[in-house]
This record gives C-alpha cells, sequence and structure tokens, in this order.
C-alpha cells in the first residue's frame, strides 16, 4: 500500500496540466518566497530546500512570503518547525493565498501579515491510500494523529477553542484578512496588493466570492508598490461558475496585464519610471546572482569540477538545465563505474563503524542541535536517504551500477542487508530519546521491577513482625515467615505497526521520519501514565474485598480521611494514619508520608503549604514545610479533587510497575515491506503496573 498525505486533494496545476512554473526562491530584498505546492522538490518546495535557503539569508529577521495552495502535511510540518526553531524574528506575508499546508505553516510566524483582499483556508487532512479494511483503517488513525497536531498549531496561535478549530476544518473554512485578524490567524491587516496568480487557484477550488476577492484592490497609492515590486507575476486567474471550466489568462506584457474581467481589476498604478528602471535592474541582478548560487549548489551535489560549474554559469545554464547536466555526470559516472560521491571513504572491514556513522548522520539531519556531527559521520551528513542507502551497499562492497533508486532502496533494505538495522536503530533513539523526555510523575512513588514472561505476578513480603531477633546462647537463630502477597498484576503489550514507504524514503521525509517517532515516543511514557494513575483514579477492590482507600478496614489499617482542602489541619490527618499504621502481622510500621499528589487545582494551595518560610512567632511556624515532595499530575481529577500522601516506595511496597526483562520501554523493529512497497516498522510497548499494598498511601477525597 501506498500513502501520499496532503493537506489538498491536489498539487496546484497549470492551465495546461503542468506543475506550476513558481519556484521557492530568495528575492531582492532578502525574502524567502514560498510560491508554489509545499513538498514540491524539483522547484525547491520541499522542507530541505526551504530550509536550505532560510538558513543562508544572513540577518536577525527573517521575511517569508506565501502564496501557494498548499501540498504535502509532512513537508509543510517540518518547514514549520524550522521556522518556529528560528532563533530569528519570524514575519510572514501572506501575499495572495495560503491554503490548506500553507496555512499552517504562516502559523510559524511572528506576526503574520495579510491585505484584506488575500485568501487564507483550513481543512481536514487528506491522502491518497489503498489497502485492505485494516490497513485503511491504520492509516486512518494516522490521519487523526496529523489533524491532532495541525489543530495544536493553529490554537497555538490563535487561542481559540479546539473544537471550534476542529469545526472550521471539517467544513473547509476561507478567510479573507479581515475575517484572519479577527480570528487570530492573522496578527495585522495592510491595504490590499493584487494577487499574484503563480498558481492555478481553480485547483484549490476557493468560494467564488473569496475568489474575486484577490483582484479587488483600490487606486494607485504610496501603499501599493509591491505590484511594482512584483511585475513578473501579473497574469491572473478568472473566478469560474466550476473549477473545472476555470482558465489561466497569460499576461501579454508586464506592465499591461490581461485581467480576468475589467470590472474586476482595476488599472495598475502608475509609477516613476526611474524607479522602476532601477528596481527592475537591482532585481536582475539578485536574480543572477541567485542563478549562480543555485548552480553551484548543483555542482556540488553531483561533485562536479569547480570549472565546469564555472562554465555553465558563464554560458547561462539555467537551474533546471544544470540539474540536467548533473544527472548526466552522474550517470556517465556509474557507466564508467566511478564513485557518484567522491567524499566517501572505504570503511571496509569495520561493519559496525560505518553504521554507527550513517546512523549519526541520520540523527543529525533530523535533530543537529541535539546530534553533532564526528568525523565518520560528517561524510555523510549532507546525502539523501537514498545517497545513504546507495553509499552503504558501496561500501560493502554491492554493486549499484545502472539502478534507479526504487531498485537501489531494495537492495538496501533486503533481509540479508544491515541496512533496515541502522533505520530501526536510528529510529529506536529517537522514540527512546522522547519518550524518557516526556514527564512520568508516578516514578517516585512506585517501585520499578521487571518481568520475564506475561504470567501474573505477585511480590514478596515478610511477615511475623518482619525483625530481627537475637540469636540465643546456643546459636539458634529464630524462624521467620516470608509470605507472597496476595495482589497479583501482568504485563501487557501494546503497540502498532507502520509503514515506512518507498516514496517517502525517495522524498527523502527523514525530518518526518524523526519527528513521527519523537511523538510515538511521546504517546508511550503517557500510555504508561494513564495507566499507573488509572489506578490510582479508580480505587479497584484489593484481596481483602476492600477498595485500596477506604474506612472499612479495623483502626491502624485505615488510609482515608474525612474531606478537607490541602490545609494543616487535613495534612496532620493523612500523617497520623502514616504513623499509625500497622504491618502484615500486626506490628507498628511507623512510615512518614514522603510524597504529596495534588491536581492542578490544588497546587497552589499544596505549594503554599510546603513552602519553607520564616516565621517571626511560634504560632506561625509551618510544620509542613519542606516535609513532602510535591507532586502535581493533571491524571489525578475523578471529580472529587483529591489529593493522596505515599510514603517512599524504599519503606514500603505500594505501587508496581514491570517491564519486560530486557526491554525497559518502548523499542522498534524492522522488517522489508512485502503487503506494502517499503518497510514495515513494529512499535512494541511491555508494561505493567498494579497494587501491591495499601499501607503506603492515604487519601483525602476533598472538601
Amino acid at each position: 500500500m501506498t500513502m501520499r498525505t496532503m493537506m489538498r486533494r491536489q498539487a496546484p496545476m497549470n492551465s495546461s496540466g503542468g506543475a506550476i512554473a513558481a519556484r521557492n526562491s530568495i528575492s531582492a530584498d532578502g525574502e524567502l518566497l514560498l510560491y508554489g505546492a509545499i513538498g514540491d522538490w524539483w522547484d525547491d518546495l520541499d522542507a530541505a530546500g526551504v530550509v536550505r535557503q532560510m538558513e543562508a539569508l544572513p540577518g536577525d529577521e527573517l521575511v517569508v512570503r506565501i502564496h501557494s495552495g498548499g501540498g504535502l502535511i509532512m513537508e509543510g510540518l517540518a518547514i514549520y518547525n524550522r521556522l518556529k526553531q528560528s532563533p530569528k524574528s519570524v514575519t510572514v506575508h501572506i501575499d495572495g493565498i495560503a491554503a490548506s499546508m500553507a496555512s499552517v505553516i504562516a502559523m510559524a510566524g511572528d506576526r503574520v501579515i495579510m491585505p484584506d483582499n488575500a485568501l487564507m483556508m483550513v481543512h481536514k487532512p487528506w491522502l491518497c491510500a489503498c489497502g485492505d479494511a485494516e490497513e485503511l483503517r491504520h492509516e486512518a488513525d494516522a490521519l487523526d494523529l496529523m489533524e491532532t497536531s495541525i489543530l495544536m498549531i493553529y490554537q497555538q496561535k490563535t487561542g481559540l477553542d479546539e473544537k471550534n478549530l476542529a469545526d472550521m476544518l471539517a467544513d473547509e473554512t476561507w478567510f479573507n484578512g479581515a475575517e484572519a485578524l479577527e480570528m487570530g490567524f492573522a496578527d495585522e491587516v495592510v491595504e490590499p496588493i493584487q494577487a499574484a496568480a503563480s498558481i492555478d487557484l481553480t485547483a484549490v477550488n476557493p468560494p467564488s466570492d473569496k475568489l474575486t476577492l484577490l483582484f479587488q484592490h483600490p487606486a494607485a497609492s504610496p501603499a501599493l508598490s509591491r505590484q511594482q515590486e512584483q511585475s513578473d507575476m501579473n497574469s491572473t486567474t478568472k473566478p469560474a461558475a466550476k473549477p473545472d471550466a476555470a482558465k489561466n489568462t497569460a499576461a501579454t506584457s508586464p506592465a499591461t496585464p490581461a485581467p480576468p474581467d475589467s470590472a474586476d481589476v482595476p488599472a495598475a498604478a502608475t509609477a516613476d519610471t526611474e524607479t522602476v528602471a532601477k528596481k527592475a535592474a537591482a532585481d536582475a541582478t539578485a536574480a543572477e546572482r541567485q542563478r549562480a548560487k543555485a548552480v553551484r549548489e548543483v555542482g556540488a551535489m553531483a561533485s562536479a569540477d569547480a570549472s565546469m560549474v564555472q562554465q555553465w554559469i558563464d554560458d547561462g545554464v539555467t537551474v533546471e538545465d544544470a540539474r540536467e547536466k548533473a544527472l548526466a555526470l552522474v550517470a556517465d559516472r556509474d557507466d564508467q563505474g566511478a564513485p557518484a560521491q567522491g567524499h566517501i571513504r572505504n570503511q571496509s572491514g569495520d561493519p559496525s563503524a560505518l553504521r554507527e556513522a550513517l546512523g549519526a548522520a541520520m540523527l543529525h539531519r533530523a535533530e543537529p542541535g541535539v546530534y553533532p556531527l564526528d568525523e565518520g559521520s560528517a561524510e555523510f551528513a549532507n546525502l539523501s536517504f537514498v545517497e545513504m542507502a546507495k553509499a552503504y551497499l558501496e561500501l560493502n562492497g554491492q554493486s549499484v551500477r545502472g539502478k534507479n533508486k526504487r531498485e537501489v532502496l531494495a537492495m538496501a533494505m533486503h533481509t540479508t542487508s544491515d541496512f533496515p538495522a541502522v533505520v530501526a536503530d536510528v529510529a529506536n533513539k529517537e522514540l527512546r530519546r522522547a519518550y524518557e523526555e516526556t514527564p512520568r510523575t508516578f516514578t517516585p512513588i512506585a517501585r520499578q521491577t521487571t518481568a520475564a514472561d506475561f504470567k501474573a505476578k505477585s511480590s514478596i513480603q515478610l511477615g511475623n513482625g518482619t525483625g530481627l531477633e537475637e540469636v540465643n546462647e546456643n546459636g539458634e537463630f529464630a524462624q521467620g515467615t516470608v509470605s507472597e502477597s496476595k495482589e497479583t498484576y501482568r504485563l501487557s503489550t501494546f503497540g502498532r505497526i507502520f509503514n515506512f514507504s518507498r516514496q517517502l524514503m525517495i522524498n527523502d521525509d527523514l525530518d518526518v521520519f524523526m519527528r513521527f517517532f519523537q511523538r510515538i515516543g511521546n504517546l508511550a511514557s503517557r500510555k504508561e501514565s494513564n495507566i499507573v494513575w488509572g489506578l490510582v483514579n479508580a480505587n479497584p477492590n484489593l484481596s481483602d474485598g476492600n477498595p485500596v482507600f477506604g474506612t472499612a478496614r479495623p483502626v491502624g489499617l485505615r488510609n482515608q480521611v474525612a474531606g478537607t482542602g490541602v490545609t494543616e489541619a487535613g495534612l496532620d490527618a493523612m500523617r497520623q494514619l502514616h504513623r499509625k499504621m500497622l504491618g502484615l502481622d500486626g506490628e507498628k510500621i511507623n512510615v512518614a508520608p514522603s510524597y504529596l499528589v495534588v491536581n492542578e487545582v490544588r497546587e497552589l494551595a499544596a505549594q503554599k503549604i510546603l513552602a519553607a518560610v520564616q516565621p517571626e512567632q511560634t504560632s506561625s511556624v509551618n510544620p509542613f514545610s519542606r516535609s513532602m515532595e510535591l507532586i502535581v499530575e493533571t491524571r489525578v481529577n475523578n471529580g472529587t479533587n483529591a489529593f493522596y500522601t505515599f510514603a517512599s516506595p524504599m519503606a514500603i511496597d505500594t505501587l508496581v510497575y514491570a517491564y519486560l526483562e530486557g526491554e525497559s520501554g518502548p523499542y522498534i523493529e524492522t522488517k522489508e515491506g512485502f503487503e506494502v512497497d517499503g518497510m514495515q516498522l513494529k512499535v512494541r510497548h511491555d508494561f505493567g503496573a498494579g497494587w501491591e499494598d495499601f499501607r503506603g498511601a492515604v487519601r483525602n477525597p476533598g472538601a
């Protein structure tokens, strides 16, 4: 099964059915232009191309101009995150349209500026998929996960209620500048400009009333000077009753664009001839510099000779033609048996070092701030996923001469190759990092252990007073008893199988791959928290027939007080129950509470009562100052705002959680996909938790 996840039914196309001609580039003003289909690698609108150009821009401010009907969601998320993580101030201008995934990217702006006649559109993610019912259900789950991420982005920017945003996505909602400002999607509305028609807007099918706004602007004024700056974008799109009947009308001259309707598009503003000429000269110079830079980058990727690249520049070769020449150069090297990447050195004799170097390079590409390059991995840092697979095969003595990308990946992912193990190791590292960095507040109050299998487990408890007695004169030791707890728990296995398609690998969506498993790591950690705190909230019956927390047991075994707030009197009553608690054989165990567990409603009161103060008189002394460690957990909320005190698990067994022996957390297994066109990755998480004893915890049901 293959999947191509988009935020739109199709990538924008021109009137002849071809891909849009607009290209991502840096303008003469040093602005990053996202004009076209998000994810179009040939036009440098994939994440790698956008980020490469973004990082090349100098200064403390990054200006991004958007005119896009959307595109691939994973590419768009990668672009959004890199913009969001940029240390620079990011200003986003929506020049014409920011629909679908382009609207998500716009949310990365510290300031989002729209002309009133510009458009923004939001809707649910959409994909092309095939397969059996189970596979399609899996893809539906993935879509839901993607929609959650998008909702979070919109909500962070707008502050709107999640349900309202979800309704907007479900209805495919369009905004003009004023409406976007009112909703919080934009921060500023400026005087309108005429929308650039670099894309066929009928491909995204905006409502006719919204489409008309794009071509309505007032009479010429000094504030409208960007129309002169964008004289190369004067073609327009005429709205029509049906999307398939819409036609693009090309401009007959940059100075005299052919409007879609004389009533819709007023005459262009008249500009000073000398100013226009200077501007045109500056734009031409900047465009030539950009062409030379892009040609050099293409030559570097193909390891072309510097003199050859300079000749391309001197001959006026376009970037597209340079790419063709570079591909021909690489193909010629393959035919002659020469290495396609001259900077890769031989690492034969030590396959583990090669695997580590490739893995480190993959991790650096995804998280450069977390995973630095070393001498071994630096030579693989700028390779695509397919190029890494090819390098791995070549350095292991396998010929890939004449193989296309699909065939190279098939060889690398074969069961006899170790390359899938490299991918699995990289995925596991990202999964584990995200898993370990996601807070699990239950770990201080519960005991961790391991299990060799999935059978029911019980802990060992000591009876007969649990103490040590003096050895008598004859050297005889008194007999004690060891009891097995009647409370049991067992491990459960949680997991899913995900398809890492060959398209994803060929498109080099490595950042998407890494972020996906970061998300899985987050979810695995939260799953553990849900299970453990679910046990606390559920208050299940134990083997003695009583719930964990209650007052039905005899005095000395009760662990619930009358409901109060987080007050001195309430905590004193809870501490007394801890002190009076009796052991298995009726002995006093005198265990003090070490942790106070509250939800967010009780947090402030708990912080106050545990705070250190300097009293001026005896009556002002805070007896609970620093006496317990505070744990704030939002999951502790069953409608009563109950709170709890727990003894240290080193002093008495209370809660226990376990992993399968040798696997303390989630992990990933890989295999070459047979049912799917790519690679299958299985995430497995073996985890279990349960109550061992009630004696270490006391509950206050709240006031």
